[in-house]
C-alpha cells in the first residue's frame, strides 16, 4: 500500500548494539576476573528513593577504572566506539577518551532504580554472560509527557519506553543522557555488566563558546 504522506524523525536516539567476538573462554575470564571485584549497593537519591520502592537493587564496584584489569576487551571495546562515533555521528575531528569503567552485580531477584549519567557524551554496557532469565535493560523517554494517552498499538513513534534484552558479548552504546533502568533479574546466575562513559578531546566548538579539553585518567 503506497502512503500518501511523508514522515521525518526529528532527534532520534540511537541504541548502538555488537557483539564483540569473544570465545567462551574469553568470556569466561572476563566473569572470573568481575568476581574478584569488591562491590557496593547502588547508592540513589533522596528523589528517586520517593518514586517506589527500591529496596533490591542491584550493587556497583567501588574500582571506576575496571577495564584496566581487561585490556583486551577494553581494546575491542574502543574500536567499537570509533564505529559508533564515526559511522553514526560523524564525529571524526575528535578522538573520545574512556572516563571511567566500572561493574553492576545484579543477584536474583534485583533490579536498578532509573537512571543517566553526567560529566560525559555517550555511555556504554557490556554484558559478558547472559541467559534467557537475565535482566533485560530499558530506556526510557523522561520528556515533555503532559498527555497521558494509550495507543491501540505501540511503536517507536509512541512509546515511552523501549526493552532491549541483551545476547552473551554484546556492547551497547548510547547518548549519556538517555535514563535507562535494570529490570528484575530472574536468573539463578548473577548477571554482570560492565559500565562505561566517554568524552571528546581536543577542540570543541568555536568563537566564544570554544574549548579545549584534556583528560588525564
Amino acid at each position: 500500500m503506497e502512503l500518501d504522506y511523508t514522515l521525518t524523525k526529528l532527534f532520534p536516539k540511537v541504541i548502538f548494539g555488537k557483539v564483540l567476538g569473544n570465545t567462551k573462554k574469553e568470556t569466561d575470564h572476563i566473569v572470573k576476573v568481575l568476581d574478584t571485584i569488591k562491590t557496593t549497593r547502588a547508592h540513589q537519591s533522596s528523589a528517586q528513593k520517593d518514586r517506589q520502592d527500591y529496596s533490591q537493587i542491584c550493587h556497583v564496584s567501588y574500582d571506576k577504572q575496571v577495564l584496566k584489569k581487561l585490556p583486551k576487551l577494553k581494546n575491542k571495546i574502543l574500536k567499537a566506539v570509533e564505529q559508533f562515533k564515526n559511522d553514526v555521528f560523524e564525529y571524526r575531528q575528535n578522538d573520545f577518551v574512556m572516563t571511567t569503567s566500572w561493574i553492576s552485580k545484579t543477584h536474583q531477584g534485583e533490579s536498578s532504580f532509573p537512571h543517566n549519567h553526567r560529566n560525559c557524551i555517550f555511555s556504554g554496557v557490556y554484558y559478558p554472560q547472559m541467559d534467557e532469565d537475565s535482566a533485560a535493560i530499558f530506556f526510557e523517554d523522561t520528556g515533555d509527557q503532559r498527555i497521558n494517552i494509550t495507543a491501540s498499538k505501540w511503536n517507536l513513534n509512541n512509546s515511552k519506553e523501549v526493552k532491549v534484552q541483551p545476547k552473551t558479548d554484546t556492547l551497547l552504546l548510547f547518548p549519556s543522557e538517555v535514563y535507562h533502568v535494570v529490570g528484575t533479574h530472574k536468573s539463578p546466575i548473577p548477571r554482570y555488566c560492565i559500565a562505561m562513559n566517554f568524552m571528546p578531546v581536543g577542540k570543541l566548538g568555536d568563537s566564544d563558546s570554544y574549548v579545549e579539553i584534556q583528560i588525564k585518567n
